[in-house]
């Protein structure tokens, strides 16, 4: 005895949502551009003129990694990113193991990102330093995108768009603002006086 299907099996439905050009590149530059350059300066501003050293060395860094990853994207266009280029250069014990490493410091990252947008958001609320009120800060640093993304692709890539323009708002003003008091010579300058930085007047060349 045979059975006729009176309706065909169905395929679950694909999702066809997919990240615009400038979305795929705000994802790209927010995994990159993190808290550290926002707290890097902060962090080594008591050593004095060196931490410019500091900024210039990490940002050659930076740079050296941005065209290694560039390179290697196209010689080895798969997806994966390290996980496939550690996999075709080593073999699959190596792509496995960069895998893990790579998700384990993504989430364990998040401590750091915590940390800076804590210090941040308190100098606006939460100034007494409440514990409770920086932990619900926490919170709602870390919940606000995990929520985000679980909404769906469209709504992410709009999202990261978003944070990726308003992350190069401040670093452009701060930016102009340096140009403008080197140029107009309304800095101080500092020297070196019994292994301590101090402030003293600046002249400025004619």
């Amino acid at each position: 005895m045979t059975t006729e299907l009176t309706h065909p099996p169905t395929t679950p439905p694909v999702s066809t949502a997919r990240l615009s050009l400038p979305q795929s590149t705000s994802l790209v530059m927010g995994s990159i551009i993190g808290v550290g350059i926002f707290s890097l300066p902060y962090a080594i501003a008591s050593y004095g003129p060196i931490s410019l050293v500091a900024m210039g060395v990490a940002t050659v860094g930076a740079v050296a990694l941005a065209l290694m990853f560039a390179v290697l994207s196209r010689r080895i266009p798969a997806e994966g990113g390290p996980y496939a280029y550690a996999r075709a250069a080593f073999g699959n014990g190596f792509g496995f193991s960069q895998a893990w490493l790579y998700w384990i410091t993504a989430w364990a990252g998040n401590a750091a990102i915590v940390v800076g947008w804590v210090f941040y958001v308190e100098k606006f609320v939460n100034k007494g330093g409440s514990t409770f009120g920086s932990i619900a800060i926490a919170l709602v640093g870390l919940w606000i995108p995990a929520i985000v993304n679980l909404s769906g692709v469209r709504n992410m890539g709009v999202f990261q768009l978003w944070t990726t323009v308003l992350k190069f708002i401040p670093l452009a003003l701060m930016a102009s603002a340096g140009l403008f008091f080197i140029w107009r010579g309304l800095f101080k300058c500092y020297r070196r006086s019994h292994g301590l930085w101090r402030a003293v007047r600046c002249h400025r060349r004619r």
